[in-house]
């Protein structure tokens, strides 16, 4: 089983990083995660550029129960 997580940074500030936690998982496959994480990223830009926060994707990750990254 597989959780999804994207890490963002506030883009042109020193702001810390964010870690966007999925709510639906875990998932089956890693291929379900990763189309997960799509989606994610689809909708917190949405988000981020509706309410003027200019953040970057810098990592996303696949992990497994154990916490290890695929």
């Amino acid at each position: 089983m597989y959780n999804a997580l994207v890490l963002a940074c506030w883009m042109g500030s020193m702001q810390p990083c964010m870690q966007v936690q999925d709510t639906r998982g875990p998932y089956k496959s890693v291929d379900e995660c990763e189309a997960r994480i799509v989606e994610m990223i689809h909708d917190a830009r949405v988000i981020w550029k509706m309410f003027g926060h200019p953040f970057k994707v810098v990592d996303t990750a696949c992990t497994n129960q154990a916490g290890s990254k695929v």
